[in-house]
């Protein structure tokens, strides 16, 4: 089965998304208490994980410019930007085109 993240820029076809409220309460569970199984090759090794921890870290082997202080909050960083992409889309639709979710 495919998981969607709660959002407006994918399929997610969840709870309604009518209101950065309920996203946002909707988004938190996903991100944080949502446990998926990822399979590839030989899924006997699969186990459940939060959605949260498929998330990596930003490395300074692959970029040598960040400090490692950037490297260590690179992860909730990234979650960070994420909830805020996904926020400004949520509010955006919610407030120019009520109702938007009828029409995906």
């Amino acid at each position: 089965t495919k998981c969607m993240r709660p959002a407006a820029i994918n399929a997610y076809d969840g709870d309604l998304l009518d209101s950065v409220e309920n996203w946002w309460e909707t988004w938190k569970r996903f991100i944080f208490h949502k446990e998926v199984e990822i399979f590839s090759g030989d899924q006997k090794k699969s186990r459940p994980q939060l959605v949260c921890s498929l998330i990596g870290p930003i490395l300074r082997t692959k970029y040598p410019a960040i400090t490692p202080e950037e490297q260590a909050i690179s992860v909730p960083l990234q979650i960070l930007c994420l909830a805020i992409l996904d926020c400004i889309f949520i509010h955006i639709l919610n407030t120019v085109a009520p109702g938007w979710e009828r029409t995906r």
